[in-house]
């Protein structure tokens, strides 16, 4: 029963949706390891994952955005639901909002 749950509520979100989540989880994870894993301890070296994740995620989440929001007019304009490319366009958005001012924060701490 709770698989069913699961499987509805997946569904409901979308698997475009969240395996974006999925990549933008496992983006800061691989942006902190290299962060971490550095040879360089100055800031510049530091800042080197950091930045390459930024880069990685943006150039993922362009063409999401883009994508989505190609959906969810086409939705909107044939009267067919929304949810799904809705979130999809909510999503980066929200990562910017919600993310800047950790990602700044982040970015602060490591080139002291």
């Amino acid at each position: 029963m709770a698989d069913a749950r699961i499987e509805a509520a997946v569904a409901r979100f979308g698997w475009r949706n969240l395996s974006y989540l999925a990549f933008v989880v496992l983006c800061l994870v691989a942006m902190s390891l290299m962060t971490i894993a550095s040879p360089r301890s100055d800031a510049a070296g530091r800042g080197t994952g950091f930045l390459l994740g930024v880069l990685l995620w943006g150039l993922v989440t362009l063409p999401f955005f883009v994508w989505n929001l190609a959906a969810l007019i086409a939705a909107l304009a044939k009267g067919r639901p929304a949810r799904k490319p809705g979130i999809g366009v909510a999503l980066p958005v929200a990562c910017v909002v919600l993310g800047g001012p950790v990602l700044d924060a982040l970015w602060h701490a490591l080139i002291r």
